[in-house]
């Protein structure tokens, strides 16, 4: 799910896939599990990621300000990403409950073109997101879930 300025909107798909594959990489590299599958299947543990993307953008009249004046006056974008996970067991008795959050802004100015050249690299959304379910994986061991 992912919101825009307090408004729902449809996660695109590819960072959907990028968001899932972060999610599996995390768990299999966590060496925990001998077997991590994506679609939804029995197994002896079962874990259900809910990402939930909240997205806020600076006001319109800084965003054309800094179009004008060909980023003289900033701009920025704030992406918050909060993550539950719900591990269950077989029986689908749930086992433990996590949620935490994570959040990356980004600036937008021409005093910052020569130390950040471009834009924020691709992979700090995908990084964030297995930060997250690394901490999940860290908090249901630490339980004494895994």
């Amino acid at each position: 799910m992912a919101e825009e300025d307090g408004e729902r909107v449809r996660m695109p798909d590819a960072t959907r896939a990028l968001f899932l594959n972060a999610s599996a990489l995390a768990y299999q590299r966590s060496g925990l599990f001998l077997d991590v599958r994506t679609p939804p299947q029995l197994g002896d543990v079962m874990v259900d990621v809910t990402l939930h993307e909240r997205r806020t953008n600076c006001a319109s009249v800084l965003s054309i300000l800094n179009a004008f004046t060909f980023g003289l006056v900033p701009a920025w974008d704030r992406r918050e990403w909060t993550l539950t996970t719900v591990t269950r067991d077989s029986d689908y008795k749930e086992l433990c409950r996590f949620e935490a959050s994570e959040a990356v802004s980004t600036w937008c100015q021409l005093l910052l073109f020569a130390v950040f050249p471009f834009a924020q690299p691709q992979r700090v959304a995908a990084d964030c997101v297995y930060d997250l379910n690394r901490a999940a994986i860290a908090h249901a061991y630490g339980r004494g879930v895994y």
